[in-house]
């Protein structure tokens, strides 16, 4: 099972994008972590082209080692966002 390390505290977002909806929560291995609280869903973006990213309603984002559980906790803890890698 993979564990995420922090790398650096207090990150902005890398890749473009456009949804005002969506809470930036961190990043993971180079990917954005955002919430949309209107469509209840995680999205990672690993680039700024519009089909650059993946998605996961939040009642699935369940599974160890996915981006989405990563994404789901930090949501949970309610923190500036940061950096991780997994190992």
């Amino acid at each position: 099972m993979a564990i995420a390390k922090l790398i650096q505290r207090n990150v902005r977002p890398v890749h473009k994008h456009d949804c005002t909806k969506c809470e930036f929560l961190g990043r993971l291995d180079g990917k954005d972590l955002y919430f949309c609280r209107a469509e209840d869903a995680f999205t990672s973006r690993y680039g700024s082209e519009p089909s650059a990213n993946a998605s996961r309603a939040a009642r699935f984002a369940r599974s160890p080692g996915e981006d989405f559980t990563l994404a789901r906790a930090l949501l949970a803890r309610n923190q500036t966002p940061n950096s991780y890698i997994t190992r």
